[in-house]
């Protein structure tokens, strides 16, 4: 296999347990930092007989129905009461002007080590 312009060394070259690599076909690739990088070796695979074995679509679970949306006073209440949560709006991917609203809670610690025995 290369990789750029790297070439394997000489067969005389190695010893006997690495060289019989040189007598494998070589497959030429590019490193573009591109996911087509490797589609050589993909189509190799292939072409040699291995199957791709493609993960099943993932589903989000959603419960039968959303819950009911809290009034402004009832998620004021929420956050004086429960100090530690707040709102974070973030765009959503792919419609420009419309958002995902989430709610993070925030940790602290005293130091680095005490972090860990939570998690």
């Amino acid at each position: 296999m290369w990789v750029n312009e790297a070439k394997l060394p000489l067969k005389q070259y190695l010893d006997d347990l690495l060289s019989p690599i040189c007598d494998l076909q070589v497959i030429r690739l590019y490193n573009t930092e591109s996911e087509l990088d490797f589609f050589p070796v993909r189509i190799f695979l292939l072409n040699n007989g291995m199957i791709p074995i493609y993960p099943g679509p993932l589903t989000t679970p959603n419960g039968p129905h959303q819950p009911n949306r809290l009034s402004a006073r009832e998620e004021d209440k929420f956050f004086k009461t429960y100090t530690h949560w707040k709102p974070v709006n973030t765009p959503k991917p792919g419609e420009p002007g419309n958002y995902i609203r989430e709610l993070y809670r925030c940790f602290t610690f005293n130091d680095y080590e005490e972090a860990w025995i939570y998690f």
